[in-house]
């Protein structure tokens, strides 16, 4: 909003040019000085309100110049069998105005409506455009706003640059998507639901601030319950949200925070090695009472070998009758790479990508970013040795992974284990050596 207050009132904003056939119809320039023609008092959003009043009084009056012509002349030897059939209705309709029929005869007032529905047609699609504000260039206006915060900051004028390139693909990056949506509705409106009484978000550390700010303002009369556990917040474009932030959206007055506290998910062994994974330590986290074995950590010499006896485990499991079975790979090029070694030696295995409607109900391959907010009888960490968890910010895409196992959690590493299992007490898991 102060980015858009500040924008000074001699300056143009970024325009896109209204085209028709492959040439520009209404140019940068002509459409930057009747935006200099709008009243500057009333803001960068009521001058466009002005603006796209002045364009569609000017589509209207090129529209009618644009019945003459050669392009709507040469489109006439093409008119479609249900365009003939219209323009006959209508001419036999105007006809039946005295005025009209003294001016016309048939043929002519026919070719006269032919006119008017060709370039209406072509002219249609433009009115659309300039209705929702296509003449505004916002990608080059949200670079703008993006270049204004944080002058100076090499690491943001890097994200900028990533972001820059991104929508020159046409492609807006999904940490943008929110506040690109805020600034295309400051400009025009936001679209609201009012019917809507209540809004339930789940996994909530998913979200940031400014998109939970976003579901707000589309649904203005509703109630909001934000759930979530924020150790389970792997995407780095969801920081900073937290419960404060989150009650910052109605104002504390009108925000209550209810901590839950017991897992239920899990048995009691699986909670107590998962919550020391915890950036936190696991504070507050309270296992229900529902006992189990502890989880196994399995030390192989290579991936083959640690493949092998994941393999040996899987079916192990399968005849103690667990009903669904995964295991969690990284990313999706290492969960395709576990495919492809398991899958000669485990019967039904199937694999979870981006494309699959809903999880299998047996054994799986899936990356760590699909099985977020699954749950699994037993889980099985592919790649738990240290290169692929050892960074900080994979901290918590750790604990979530781990936490995906109900009732057995088996824990793979082909060499050296993540250091993030150093936080776990020797006496809640076993050490198992290929």
């Amino acid at each position: 909003s102060r980015f858009l207050a500040e924008w000074p009132n001699d300056a143009p904003l970024p325009f896109r040019p209204v085209r028709l056939n492959g040439a520009d119809l209404i140019g940068r320039e002509r459409i930057a000085e009747l935006y200099a023609e709008t009243d500057a008092s009333r803001g960068v959003a009521g001058r466009l309100d002005e603006l796209k009043s002045k364009l569609l009084r000017e589509l209207t009056e090129l529209e009618n110049a644009a019945r003459q012509h050669d392009w709507v002349t040469d489109a006439l030897d093409d008119v479609g069998a249900d365009m003939l059939r219209k323009a006959r209705q209508e001419t036999r309709r105007r006809q039946k105005s005295p005025k009209t029929g003294a001016a016309f005869n048939e043929g002519e007032l026919e070719e006269r409506i032919l006119r008017e529905m060709i370039a209406g047609k072509k002219f249609e699609p433009l009115r659309r455009r300039v209705q929702r504000l296509r003449f505004v260039d916002m990608p080059k206006l949200y670079l703008a706003f993006l270049q204004s915060v944080h002058a100076g900051d090499p690491a943001w004028a890097d994200g900028v640059e990533r972001t820059k390139r991104a929508l020159r693909q046409g492609v807006v990056p999904y940490e943008d998507a929110a506040p690109f949506l805020h600034l295309a509705g400051l400009l025009d409106g936001f679209a609201v639901r009012r019917d809507v009484r209540h809004v339930l978000v789940d996994e909530a550390q998913d979200f940031s601030p400014l998109q939970l700010e976003w579901i707000k303002r589309q649904f203005p009369n509703a109630r909001m319950t934000v759930v979530g556990d924020f150790r389970q917040a792997i995407y780095p474009q969801a920081a900073p949200l937290n419960d404060a932030a989150a009650g910052r959206l109605y104002g504390a007055d009108h925000t209550a925070v209810v901590e839950f506290r017991r897992c239920y998910r899990s048995t009691r062994e699986l909670v107590e090695f998962t919550k020391q994974l915890a950036g936190d330590g696991g504070a507050g986290i309270e296992p229900f009472d529902r006992p189990g074995e502890k989880p196994v950590l399995t030390i192989a010499p290579d991936a083959g070998a640690a493949a092998a006896l994941m393999a040996r485990d899987i079916r192990q499991l399968q005849e103690e009758g667990l009903g669904s079975i995964a295991v969690i790979a990284k990313t999706a090029a290492e969960a395709n790479s576990a495919f492809e070694r398991l899958s000669a030696f485990v019967e039904g295995l199937e694999i979870v990508t981006k494309e699959t409607e809903r999880f299998p109900k047996r054994v799986c391959v899936v990356p760590s970013y699909l099985a977020k907010g699954v749950e699994f009888d037993a889980a099985l960490i592919w790649d738990a040795h240290e290169s692929a968890y050892r960074k900080e910010r994979e901290h918590k895409l750790f604990y979530t992974v781990c936490t995906r196992a109900m009732h057995r959690l088996y824990l793979y590493a082909a060499g050296k284990p993540s250091p993030f299992l150093d936080k776990a007490a020797p006496d809640t898991y076993t050490v198992r050596r290929a």
